[in-house]
């Protein structure tokens, strides 16, 4: 089991992903995360917890935090699927702009 399968397994009951093993990645982990986390939410049905996480992540990382494109992108995603067309849009549209 790689490292971020094993992250993943971690979270699967919910709060267990701990923020100080997120901080041990690298950038490129960091981004695979996002990205993992965000199917996560999605195929286990718990989009409300997953969209509140990466607002709450959003609200405090940098503006110029690399893998803020990843979780605009995926807060806009699942915006989207929450039927928040407005935030689905004005997420989406940002991370356009970042990338």
């Amino acid at each position: 089991m790689d490292r971020l399968t094993g992250l993943l397994v971690q979270a699967r009951d919910g709060d267990r992903l701990a923020l100080g093993a997120a901080i041990r990645l690298s950038q490129v982990e960091v981004w695979r995360l996002a990205a993992h986390l965000v199917a996560y939410w999605f195929t286990r049905g718990v989009v409300r917890e997953g969209r509140d996480r990466l607002d709450r992540f959003l609200a405090a990382c940098a503006a110029d935090t690399p893998c803020r494109l990843k979780a605009m992108h995926g807060a806009g995603l699942l915006a989207s699927a929450q039927g928040a067309t407005e935030d689905a849009r004005r997420l989406l549209q940002q991370s356009i702009e970042l990338s």
